[in-house]
């Protein structure tokens, strides 16, 4: 990303110390950048179950200060350090609708179901039967070898 793109997108910790640093590692081109959405059921909730904690030291919960990861959650398993946790997660609807519109255009978001996708709920009893995952186009191919690394 841009140092721009970068800047507005972590402005919320433009007062804290480490900011400049948290641009610089978004920005210096030393390791991929690759943004997706993500939605379906309890997608906030689920993707950071996923992600993990902020703090990837915190594996077991031995700090009470810190919110606990599972061990096999994606940056418990990947990243060292607090400052450097490999991956972004939106804490809220609202933050996530923010942060998509600065990152992408709505052009390139694009509805997809799984084939299965409908059969899995109760559409009388589920209110979120409708959802489905949003994918750019540009970057499904690419979400596919990150994760197969």
């Amino acid at each position: 990303p841009s140092k721009a793109l970068a800047e507005q997108h972590y402005a919320d910790l433009r007062a804290r110390p480490f900011y400049p640093g948290l641009v610089d590692y978004m920005t210096n081109g030393k390791a991929p950048v690759v943004a997706m959405v993500w939605q379906g059921v309890d997608v906030i909730r689920q993707g950071r179950k996923l992600i993990g904690a902020t703090n990837p030291l915190d594996v077991h919960g031995i700090d009470p200060n810190l919110n606990h990861s599972s061990p096999t959650a994606l940056r418990a398993d990947f990243c060292i350090s607090t400052g450097r946790n490999i991956i972004h997660g939106s804490d809220s609807y609202e933050s996530a609708n923010t942060e998509i519109a600065l990152w992408f255009n709505e052009s390139e978001i694009f509805d997809w179901f799984a084939g299965n996708f409908f059969n899995q709920f109760d559409s009388s009893s589920d209110s979120n039967a409708q959802s489905c995952c949003r994918l750019n186009r540009n970057q499904a191919i690419a979400s596919w070898i990150v994760s197969a690394n």
